[in-house]
């Protein structure tokens, strides 16, 4: 049975999101490590991209994302690092070359 998460962000999107993640902090004086994972709270911001919906209204329980602060945190960690320049860039290309476009002129001919 798939989650709201695994339909939101499939195997293939996550195989180009997941390296361009930075690696976790790493806890001062020990510390509990992170509880929730970081492709459930993607999945969170692809949902809020995708519904336009309020913060407060984040499904987090169906999302297991904890909370709509984690997410928030998140998105802002990952933004600052550049993540989704990058994921856009990286979708770009994907796109390019499977139009058989070699960035050399135009990609076709009108």
């Amino acid at each position: 049975m798939t989650t709201l998460a695994d339909d939101l962000v499939p195997d293939q999107l996550w195989a180009l999101v997941e390296p361009l993640l930075p690696a976790p902090p790493r806890l001062p004086y020990g510390g509990r490590h992170r509880a929730i994972p970081d492709r459930n709270c993607f999945a969170a911001i692809v949902y809020m991209a995708r519904t336009s919906t309020s913060w407060r209204l984040l499904p987090t329980h169906e999302l297991g994302c904890g909370s709509p602060a984690t997410v928030w945190r998140r998105l802002t960690k990952w933004a600052k690092a550049g993540v989704f320049d990058q994921l856009h860039l990286e979708v770009l290309d994907r796109l390019g070359n499977a139009a058989g476009w070699t960035g050399r002129g135009p990609a076709w001919t009108p």
